[in-house]
């Protein structure tokens, strides 16, 4: 859903019979709705769990964050800027603080819902590896 605003994130397949001229024709087109790559098609399904169905795993959690910060006394404005801002730093700071996952996980000593955490991964791994299973080739 990303491309919606031009800042998707596309893996494409293409046959082996089509030219590489027709390919970078294609790739052209497609890349004006985000990151656009060649991967093998084995991986397509992959990157369907992983990249393109991964919005809906965080966007009810951010909606409901944003509901949490009006009902505690925010704006919808404020809470809006406050869940946006923060989910883009936090995501900047766990790929590019150059620490450890774990290092990252611990730079806040307080977790509110830490003991829902196992539950959590739980629901990744009973929904996305059965669903990866149904629709690899």
């Amino acid at each position: 859903m990303p491309s919606f605003i031009n800042e998707g994130y596309n893996p494409v397949c293409f046959s082996d019979e089509m030219s590489d001229l027709k390919k970078q024709s294609l790739l052209r087109i497609l890349r004006k709705m985000g990151r656009t790559f060649e991967v093998s098609e084995s991986k397509l399904e992959s990157y369907a769990i992983l990249s393109a169905m991964l919005p809906t795993y965080f966007w009810f959690q951010w909606k409901e964050l944003v509901d949490v910060g009006c009902r505690i006394g925010l704006t919808k404005e404020e809470s809006e800027n406050a869940v946006r801002d923060t989910t883009l730093a936090a995501v900047r700071t766990y790929f590019y603080s150059g620490l450890q996952p774990d290092d990252v996980m611990d730079l806040i000593p307080s977790k509110p819902i830490g003991e829902h955490e196992t539950q959590i991964r739980d629901i990744y791994e009973d929904r996305l590896l059965p669903l990866f299973e149904k629709i690899k080739p």
